[in-house]
């Protein structure tokens, strides 16, 4: 008798594990096929130079929007380095946005605007409104007072790039 329950017990489970396969096995490969059991893939940050300007735009007008002004010019980089860092981005790669293509060593070759310093954005003199020059060699929270050249970029309040690369540049 003993072996009679064995044996139905064993065709109950089978039943069972048929049953559930029947029943779970199309909402798992639901799930393989819309990929989510797929590993996760980081893209890497490539820095450019009108990639990284924007990007510093767009944190310098977060942290413009919640503080009311600018950061200090002796530490914006610090103020919104923070702000860089979006989705699964490591945080060399954010850091990587605070350095111009090419910087060596300590240099970071970005700089505030002087002008833009602590201030709210419609006080900021001058046309056009600068708020981050590229600055070769420049250290980390270099701020200048200083115009862009045909040879740097530069990036205003309103977030146009000067001076307009030409297309086959920009990217």
């Amino acid at each position: 008798m003993r072996g009679r329950k064995a044996q139905i017990a064993v065709g109950v489970v089978a039943i069972v594990v048929i049953g559930l396969g029947i029943w779970v096995g199309p909402v798992i490969r639901d799930v393989i096929r819309a990929g989510f059991l797929e590993s996760v893939s980081v893209e890497k940050y490539r820095a450019g130079r009108e990639e990284n300007l924007r990007a510093i735009h767009t944190a310098l007008t977060l942290y413009h929007d919640s503080e009311g002004a600018y950061p200090p010019a002796d530490r914006w980089m610090d103020a919104i380095e923070n702000r860089l860092r979006i989705n699964k981005m490591t945080a060399e790669e954010a850091l990587a946005k605070l350095r111009t293509p090419g910087a060596k060593g300590d240099a970071f070759g970005y700089a505030l605007a002087t002008t833009a310093a602590e201030k709210y954005r419609d006080d900021i003199p001058g046309d056009p409104k600068l708020l981050v020059l590229e600055a070769p060699n420049a250290p980390r929270n270099h701020a200048v007072d200083g115009r862009p050249s045909a040879e740097r970029w530069a990036i205003t309040v309103d977030g146009k790039i000067l001076p307009a690369p030409p297309a086959d540049e920009s990217r």
